[in-house]
């Protein structure tokens, strides 16, 4: 119950910035163009507690940035979606490999400068030398554009084993170009 308190909390404050940031936006006709995207990233953790288990990995992203006009707001916004496979190693009660392929949607809400925030999410599958596993993840993106098309970006996703219908009770992180 505390986690969808969480959750119902991180929408509503979503909502918020949308509405706040919506109301200070003259709102002309969406652009029509579109572009398709590639990103490569890589992500990487290790535990502090006895036996300093280690996780690394790497990801591959291509995806499609549209921009869209959100009528209710009449704010205009760009929708990035697309698929992203990942291939990690573990050494978590031995060596495991395990590679995730999943589906993702995020919502540019802030853009500043060279400074842009993105919320959404992802679902997929985690498959390797393990069991199948579900997984499905509320995520933020903050990226900083280095040139017009070429930007390096930070995400942070909170994980759900919807195998089990529960929180894993972390944090992913993930750096990119």
């Amino acid at each position: 119950m505390k986690y969808m308190k969480t959750l119902a909390s991180l929408a509503l404050a979503v909502l918020f910035v949308s509405a706040a940031t919506a109301a200070t936006t003259n709102a002309p006709v969406a652009p029509t163009t579109s572009q398709w995207t590639l990103s490569l990233s890589g992500a990487g953790s290790t535990s502090l507690n006895s036996g300093g288990n280690s996780t690394v990995g790497g990801e591959f992203e291509l995806g499609k940035t549209t921009p869209v006009l959100v009528p209710l707001l009449k704010w205009n916004t760009d929708l990035n979606y697309g698929v992203r496979q990942s291939v990690g190693f573990s050494d978590v009660n031995g060596a495991k490999w395990q590679l995730g392929t999943k589906l993702f949607t995020d919502v540019k809400l802030l853009a500043w400068k060279s400074f842009e925030v993105d919320a959404g999410g992802n679902a997929g599958a985690l498959y390797g030398n393990r069991e199948l596993g579900w997984t499905a993840a509320p995520e933020v993106v903050g990226r900083v554009y280095l040139k017009k098309d070429v930007d390096f970006f930070g995400r942070v996703e909170y994980p759900f084993n919807m195998n089990t219908g529960r929180a894993e009770k972390s944090l992913l992180y993930t750096l990119g170009v």
